[in-house]
């Protein structure tokens, strides 16, 4: 073979290639994704005005303000949710209890949220926007910390407590009445995608 027609088939070998990149490139930005990257309508963001993420909750929202059943949530807000969502799930866990196997970990959720909904006021059980929607523990049960384990191998104060919100592709989802790791796996398997937004309390009852 003469060096003209090597040269030709190099090149030819390199197209190829360059084209199977491009096909790669394609389709990773094709592909959806979870927690805060853009899937379509832009980054989805889940916010509270009442606190950053990662910051300490007031204690207005927790068991400090002498009702553990009975304290407002606080606000939320959330936007860019991914193409195709037609509700929303919120779960709260206290992640410090969760990830040393306590059951008493998993707080409260709420699901089958209208996807035109996009923010919730404080104290969210009582606000009409959730009227229609399954709840478990009124969809909000403040943290109290001071409540659960205590001696050694208990977590140590303050805990971490996780809220994540769920897009989803259906107006509506089966999912029992008992909130545990089952429950959060059948959202997860579910959701188009998720965000979460995070706090830390010590609170104890007044």
């Amino acid at each position: 073979m003469d060096d003209a027609a090597t040269d030709d088939m190099m090149a030819d070998d390199m197209a190829t290639d360059d084209m199977m990149m491009d096909d790669m490139a394609t389709d990773d930005m094709g592909m959806g994704g979870m927690g805060g990257m853009d899937m379509g309508g832009g980054e989805f963001t889940f916010t509270s005005a009442e606190f950053m993420d990662g910051e300490n909750l007031p204690d207005p929202y927790t068991c400090a303000s002498g009702d553990f059943f009975g304290a407002p949530s606080p606000s939320f807000s959330w936007s860019g949710a991914p193409e195709g969502t037609m509700s929303y799930a919120m779960v709260m866990i206290d992640k410090s209890l969760v990830d040393a196997g306590e059951s008493t970990g998993y707080h409260s959720a709420f699901w089958d949220l209208p996807a035109d909904v996009m923010s919730l006021p404080i104290d969210l059980a009582s606000a009409p926007e959730i009227m229609g929607a399954n709840v478990i523990n009124n969809g909000y049960l403040g943290p109290c910390p001071t409540l659960g384990p205590t001696g050694e191998g208990a977590p140590p104060l303050p805990h971490t407590y996780v809220f994540t919100l769920y897009a989803l592709p259906e107006a509506t989802i089966q999912l029992g009445n008992m909130l545990n790791a089952q429950f959060i796996q059948t959202l997860e398997d579910a959701a188009l995608g998720s965000v979460e937004l995070s706090c830390t309390s010590s609170a104890s009852m007044n």
